[in-house]
């Protein structure tokens, strides 16, 4: 996806001049290893 390595650099660098706009977006504790497939089936059901 166009963008995502720049965003997990971004996020893994507190010197990075998005590092805080994207922190704010996922939070402090977003682990980009983790993918819960019930959460997110969660959600988009709940977006309907």
């Amino acid at each position: 996806m166009w963008g995502y390595d720049t965003f997990l650099e971004a996020i893994k660098d507190p010197d990075h001049p998005e590092h805080d706009m994207y922190t704010e977006w996922v939070g402090d504790d977003f682990d980009s290893e983790v993918f819960d497939m019930d959460a997110i089936n969660a959600a988009l059901h709940g977006s309907k």
